[in-house]
Protein backbone atom coordinates (compact mmCIF):
# COMPACT_ATOMS: atom_id res chain seq x y z
CA UNK A 1 0.00 0.00 0.00
CA UNK A 2 1.22 3.45 -0.79
CA UNK A 3 1.55 6.13 1.84
CA UNK A 4 -1.25 8.16 0.32
CA UNK A 5 -3.75 5.29 0.58
CA UNK A 6 -2.77 4.72 4.21
CA UNK A 7 -3.31 8.43 4.89
CA UNK A 8 -6.73 8.37 3.22
CA UNK A 9 -7.80 5.25 5.13
CA UNK A 10 -6.51 6.46 8.51
CA UNK A 11 -8.15 9.87 8.16
CA UNK A 12 -11.38 8.20 7.07
CA UNK A 13 -11.26 5.87 10.07
CA UNK A 14 -10.66 8.82 12.39
CA UNK A 15 -13.56 10.66 10.81
CA UNK A 16 -15.89 7.67 11.22
CA UNK A 17 -14.83 7.25 14.85
CA UNK A 18 -15.41 10.97 15.45
CA UNK A 19 -18.90 10.54 14.02
CA UNK A 20 -19.40 7.61 16.41
CA UNK A 21 -18.39 9.84 19.33
CA UNK A 22 -20.90 12.45 18.15
CA UNK A 23 -23.52 9.69 18.09
CA UNK A 24 -22.69 8.76 21.68
CA UNK A 25 -22.84 12.38 22.80
CA UNK A 26 -26.19 12.68 21.04
CA UNK A 27 -27.56 9.68 22.92
CA UNK A 28 -26.32 10.93 26.29
CA UNK A 29 -27.80 14.38 25.73
CA UNK A 30 -31.22 12.96 24.90
CA UNK A 31 -31.07 13.38 21.12
CA UNK A 32 -31.40 17.15 21.29
CA UNK A 33 -28.44 17.66 18.97
CA UNK A 34 -29.57 15.37 16.10
CA UNK A 35 -29.68 18.01 13.42
CA UNK A 36 -26.66 20.00 14.60
CA UNK A 37 -24.46 16.91 14.76
CA UNK A 38 -25.72 15.71 11.39
CA UNK A 39 -24.73 18.96 9.71
CA UNK A 40 -21.35 19.00 11.43
CA UNK A 41 -20.86 15.50 10.07
CA UNK A 42 -21.98 16.59 6.58
CA UNK A 43 -19.47 19.44 6.53
CA UNK A 44 -16.64 17.19 7.71
CA UNK A 45 -17.46 14.50 5.15
CA UNK A 46 -17.82 17.09 2.38
CA UNK A 47 -14.34 18.36 3.21
CA UNK A 48 -13.04 14.78 3.19
CA UNK A 49 -14.65 14.14 -0.22
CA UNK A 50 -13.26 17.45 -1.45
CA UNK A 51 -9.72 16.44 -0.43
CA UNK A 52 -9.76 12.84 -1.64
CA UNK A 53 -12.71 11.62 -3.71
CA UNK A 54 -16.28 10.49 -3.45
CA UNK A 55 -15.27 6.80 -3.32
CA UNK A 56 -13.28 7.33 -0.13
CA UNK A 57 -16.14 9.42 1.29
CA UNK A 58 -18.68 6.70 0.48
CA UNK A 59 -16.58 4.16 2.36
CA UNK A 60 -16.51 6.53 5.35
CA UNK A 61 -20.29 6.88 5.04
CA UNK A 62 -20.78 3.10 5.16
CA UNK A 63 -18.43 2.71 8.14
CA UNK A 64 -20.19 5.61 9.87
CA UNK A 65 -23.55 3.90 9.43
CA UNK A 66 -22.16 0.70 10.97
CA UNK A 67 -20.60 2.61 13.88
CA UNK A 68 -23.76 4.63 14.54
CA UNK A 69 -25.88 1.49 14.26
CA UNK A 70 -23.67 -0.22 16.86
CA UNK A 71 -23.79 2.82 19.13
CA UNK A 72 -27.49 2.36 19.47
CA UNK A 73 -29.99 4.91 18.27
CA UNK A 74 -31.61 3.72 15.05
CA UNK A 75 -33.21 7.01 13.99
CA UNK A 76 -29.95 8.96 14.35
CA UNK A 77 -28.01 6.26 12.50
CA UNK A 78 -30.41 6.38 9.55
CA UNK A 79 -30.89 10.16 9.62
CA UNK A 80 -27.18 10.95 9.82
CA UNK A 81 -26.22 8.37 7.21
CA UNK A 82 -28.79 9.62 4.72
CA UNK A 83 -27.85 13.23 5.45
CA UNK A 84 -24.17 12.44 4.85
CA UNK A 85 -25.03 11.81 1.21
CA UNK A 86 -25.30 15.60 0.88
CA UNK A 87 -21.71 15.95 2.03
CA UNK A 88 -20.49 13.28 -0.37
CA UNK A 89 -22.29 14.98 -3.26
CA UNK A 90 -21.04 18.47 -2.48
CA UNK A 91 -17.49 17.25 -1.90
CA UNK A 92 -17.69 15.40 -5.22
CA UNK A 93 -18.78 18.59 -6.98
CA UNK A 94 -15.91 20.59 -5.52
CA UNK A 95 -13.30 17.87 -6.00
CA UNK A 96 -14.18 17.50 -9.69
CA UNK A 97 -14.62 21.26 -10.30
CA UNK A 98 -18.28 20.99 -11.28
CA UNK A 99 -20.09 24.23 -12.08
CA UNK A 100 -21.74 26.24 -9.33
CA UNK A 101 -25.10 25.73 -11.00
CA UNK A 102 -24.66 21.94 -11.03
CA UNK A 103 -23.61 21.84 -7.38
CA UNK A 104 -26.36 24.24 -6.29
CA UNK A 105 -29.27 22.56 -8.04
CA UNK A 106 -27.85 19.09 -7.58
CA UNK A 107 -27.62 19.69 -3.85
CA UNK A 108 -31.24 20.86 -3.83
CA UNK A 109 -32.33 17.68 -5.65
CA UNK A 110 -30.29 15.44 -3.34
CA UNK A 111 -31.75 17.30 -0.35
CA UNK A 112 -35.26 16.73 -1.71
CA UNK A 113 -34.59 13.01 -2.13
CA UNK A 114 -33.03 12.83 1.34
CA UNK A 115 -35.99 14.53 2.97
CA UNK A 116 -38.44 12.35 1.06
CA UNK A 117 -36.64 9.23 2.30
CA UNK A 118 -36.39 10.48 5.86
CA UNK A 119 -39.89 11.81 6.30
CA UNK A 120 -41.98 9.39 4.29
CA UNK A 121 -40.15 6.09 4.36
CA UNK A 122 -38.63 6.42 7.82
CA UNK A 123 -41.80 8.08 9.03
CA UNK A 124 -43.67 4.95 8.01
CA UNK A 125 -41.18 2.78 9.85
CA UNK A 126 -41.21 4.91 12.99
CA UNK A 127 -44.90 5.84 12.95
CA UNK A 128 -44.57 9.55 12.19
CA UNK A 129 -47.41 11.09 10.17
CA UNK A 130 -45.70 13.77 8.10
CA UNK A 131 -48.89 15.18 6.59
CA UNK A 132 -50.44 15.61 10.03
CA UNK A 133 -47.30 17.35 11.28
CA UNK A 134 -47.33 19.58 8.20
CA UNK A 135 -50.96 20.54 8.82
CA UNK A 136 -50.08 21.43 12.39
CA UNK A 137 -47.30 23.72 11.16
CA UNK A 138 -49.75 25.22 8.64
CA UNK A 139 -52.29 25.94 11.39
CA UNK A 140 -49.61 27.55 13.55
CA UNK A 141 -48.53 29.81 10.69
CA UNK A 142 -52.15 30.72 9.91
CA UNK A 143 -52.73 31.66 13.56
CA UNK A 144 -49.89 34.17 13.29
CA UNK A 145 -50.81 35.41 9.78
CA UNK A 146 -54.60 34.89 9.46
CA UNK A 147 -55.04 36.82 6.17
CA UNK A 148 -52.81 34.26 4.45
CA UNK A 149 -55.42 31.53 5.02
CA UNK A 150 -57.49 32.78 2.04
CA UNK A 151 -54.46 32.63 -0.28
CA UNK A 152 -52.61 29.47 0.74
CA UNK A 153 -54.43 26.15 1.14
CA UNK A 154 -52.96 23.46 3.42
CA UNK A 155 -51.68 21.44 0.45
CA UNK A 156 -49.96 24.43 -1.14
CA UNK A 157 -48.57 25.46 2.24
CA UNK A 158 -47.21 21.96 2.79
CA UNK A 159 -45.54 21.96 -0.64
CA UNK A 160 -44.09 25.44 -0.08
CA UNK A 161 -42.68 24.41 3.30
CA UNK A 162 -41.01 21.39 1.70
CA UNK A 163 -39.49 23.45 -1.12
CA UNK A 164 -38.34 26.06 1.38
CA UNK A 165 -36.72 23.32 3.45
CA UNK A 166 -34.82 21.85 0.46
CA UNK A 167 -33.52 25.20 -0.69
CA UNK A 168 -32.54 26.36 2.80
CA UNK A 169 -30.81 23.10 3.65
CA UNK A 170 -28.69 23.19 0.52
CA UNK A 171 -27.92 26.88 1.06
CA UNK A 172 -26.79 26.30 4.65
CA UNK A 173 -24.50 23.45 3.62
CA UNK A 174 -22.96 25.44 0.75
CA UNK A 175 -22.53 28.59 2.84
CA UNK A 176 -20.93 26.92 5.85
CA UNK A 177 -18.71 24.79 3.67
CA UNK A 178 -17.51 27.84 1.73
CA UNK A 179 -16.69 29.56 5.03
CA UNK A 180 -14.75 26.51 6.22
CA UNK A 181 -12.84 26.22 2.93
CA UNK A 182 -12.03 29.93 3.05
CA UNK A 183 -10.65 29.67 6.58
CA UNK A 184 -8.68 26.50 5.88
CA UNK A 185 -7.17 27.85 2.67
CA UNK A 186 -6.01 31.01 4.48
CA UNK A 187 -4.52 28.87 7.23
CA UNK A 188 -2.64 26.68 4.75
CA UNK A 189 -1.15 29.71 2.97
CA UNK A 190 0.55 30.93 6.16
Amino acid sequence: MSGNKVKIMSQGAMLASLFGVLGLINIYTGSIFDIIFSYIMVLALAYYAYLYDYKAALSVLVVTFVVLFLVGEMFFALYASITLILGVFYGYCLHNNKSKRFSKYGLIVVSALKNFIIFFLMGGLLGIDVYKEGLEIYRDIMNVIPWLKNIVTPEIGFALLWIFMFVCESYVIRSYFDIIIGKLSKRNKC
